[in-house]
């Protein structure tokens, strides 16, 4: 693989891209993102076979944390810029490390992730029953509880 697309893989990440976006964006295999984002943060390189060096097991663990500690300082500066209230800031980021613990290591659709949008839908029919399915949809969607490709039809909110 190019070396270019291989930086252009880290760029979006490190935008808060998801792979499965990155995968389709770049016509790229979502095995060869994943392959070249733990690498990076194995190793801090983006370049193909061994690199020379590895780092100790300590120095892995602390680098992943540290990343995981950026994306969440990028993402409340990000909500904060959008002028949101704390309260909704804090509901979401809650929300979204939820989602991220419940797709680690399976289908980014799982169970886990599936509950916690029906739990939203189940509290926004509590707050306004008169709410349709339609109207339903777009609420996940503004809140950006999901996003429009992966927000549940309308069809599957009636059920």
């Amino acid at each position: 693989m190019p070396q270019h697309i291989r930086i252009k893989i880290i760029e979006m990440a490190s935008n808060g891209i998801k792979p499965c976006h990155i995968s389709r964006q770049l016509r790229v295999s979502h095995g060869a993102v994943s392959k070249i984002l733990n690498r990076y943060v194995e190793t801090g390189s983006v370049s193909p076979g061994q690199v020379g060096f590895l780092l100790r097991n300590f120095e892995i663990i602390l680098m992943k944390q540290l990343l995981l500690r950026l994306w969440d300082v990028v993402f409340l500066i990000s909500e904060m810029e959008r002028n949101r209230g704390l309260t909704a800031i804090l509901e979401k980021y809650i929300y979204l490390k939820f989602i991220y613990k419940s797709q680690i290591g399976g289908n980014p659709r799982s169970r886990l992730a599936i509950q916690a949008v029906e739990k939203h839908i189940l509290a926004l029919k509590a707050k306004c029953p008169s709410l349709c399915a339609s109207e339903l949809r777009s609420c996940l969607i503004e809140q950006e509880i999901c996003s429009a490709e992966n927000a549940p039809t309308v069809s599957s909110i009636n059920r």
